[in-house]
């Protein structure tokens, strides 16, 4: 529904966009969608047309505000997808976005060469796979955040068993041992949590199962990744 608002306000906003459209439409865009929103509009390589980025996706418009349309623009020639740099910026900018103590974090050991975020759900065993690996993840100087994402969605076992581990007194140690063992906490305090947050993250940022992994750049690894071969392919020229 957010999305179509979006684009209802970008519709709206952009007509009789002139010589200056790109700022005047990042300007109005921002006055409509509120102080909190980060948006951006820039120009393209097509004459006419801009593209905007905001609350997480890219849309593309022309100066005259007639066209809208949301999806990859490529570049036959060169044989780019000149999207991806858009959508790069734009998923970290959500991923920034949320507090680092709403997620679990494991923080690099020595020097961070790189951070990621990691979208878990407790009853994926890929996901327990992974987690295996992080304790070689942090010493290769890799800070990792872990957000959940019950695949099942509100209300299933998986999402209470994360807001059971995120209300642990040692969220880190309960989270840690409910991937080694394959169950959740079975008891534990309710409290104030980010779970929510995070499936929303997670919908913005088109999550579609887990792990699903962000690196620093904005760049996606969906699924699980042999250790070394992501340990390589993470601190590769680092």
């Amino acid at each position: 529904m957010k999305r179509w608002m979006l684009a209802g306000a970008l519709t709206v906003l952009a007509t009789g966009a002139l010589a200056d459209a790109a700022a005047d439409l990042q300007k109005k865009l921002a006055e409509r969608l509120g102080p909190t929103a980060q948006v951006e509009v820039e120009k393209t390589p097509i004459k006419g047309l801009l593209q905007v980025i905001a609350d997480g996706q890219v849309f593309y418009m022309t100066e005259d505000g007639r066209y809208l349309f949301k999806g990859q623009l490529l570049d036959l020639k060169t044989r780019q997808d000149l999207s991806e740099p858009a959508l790069r910026k734009a998923r970290i900018r959500l991923l920034r976005s949320l507090p680092a103590d709403l997620t679990i974090t494991y923080p690099a050991k020595g020097k961070q060469k790189r951070e990621i975020w990691v979208f878990d759900d407790l009853d994926c065993p890929y996901c327990r796979k992974l987690h295996k690996v992080f304790p070689r993840l942090q010493a290769a100087g890799v800070t990792i955040h872990v957000l959940f994402f019950p695949r099942n969605g509100l209300g299933s076992p998986s999402y209470y068993g994360a807001i059971r581990v995120w209300c642990s007194k040692d969220r880190r140690k309960a989270f840690d041992e409910a991937m080694d063992t394959g169950q959740a906490p079975t008891d534990g305090q309710v409290c104030r949590h980010p779970i929510n947050r995070h499936l929303a993250l997670a919908q913005k940022l088109n999550v579609t199962g887990t792990p699903y992994m962000f690196l620093d750049d904005g760049e996606v690894i969906p699924g699980f990744v042999p250790p070394k071969k992501l340990i390589e392919f993470l601190t590769a020229g680092r």
